[in-house]
């Protein structure tokens, strides 16, 4: 009995180490790739500099136009700006409920969808740029009065409006039907 519960307390050990195993490569792997975007963006920066030198070299002091960017900076440029999923201010309001939720809560729902449907996995600057479209988006929902807010800072709860039904005698028969009482 003694060496079947040794072998017992054997294999969960070996299975516990497997999967911490297992979270290290993700980790591993989710650290290499935010550095090849954090050299990709680099060496984004590096020739948009490169390119502003030279055309700023282009220009002579007679007021003779600059030289106009090259197709590779230009295509390297849209490339990166696209690395971001479109999120408008329905992505966002999608994630939304009648019930409140903060603002946290919903940028986590949508990291849940990009990895689930789209495999995207966003740095840790993307995220950042995520969340301020978050925020620019309710803001301007909440102004509009698309959605409803209250609170403040982290506290702030955000949540859908209820409909409003276009004839009053709905709610007297959906109060008839939950009391029990014959609707005519």
């Amino acid at each position: 009995m003694s060496e079947l519960r040794k072998l017992l307390k054997a294999r969960e050990k070996l299975i516990t180490q497997r999967e911490w195993a297992i979270a290290g490569a993700k980790f591993y792997e989710n650290l290499q790739l935010s550095a090849q975007d954090g050299i990709r963006n680099i060496d984004l920066a590096l020739e948009t500099i490169q390119e502003e030198k030279r055309r700023s070299e282009a220009v002579s002091h007679a007021g003779q136009r600059a030289a106009k960017r090259s197709a590779a900076v230009a295509e390297t440029r849209s490339r990166a700006k696209s690395d971001l999923p479109a999120t408008g201010e329905a992505f966002w309001i999608g994630f939304l409920t009648h019930t409140g939720r903060g603002i946290g809560d919903v940028f986590n729902d949508a990291l849940v969808a990009w990895k689930r449907d789209h495999k995207f996995v966003p740095t840790q600057d993307q995220c950042a740029k995520l969340r301020n479209r978050l925020g620019v988006a309710f803001h301007g929902a909440v102004q509009n009065k698309v959605i409803l807010s209250t609170g403040k800072g982290r506290d702030r709860v955000y949540w859908l409006p209820k409909r409003r039904s276009s004839s009053r005698n709905t709610r007297k028969h959906v109060l008839s039907g939950v009391r029990g009482e014959k609707q005519a």
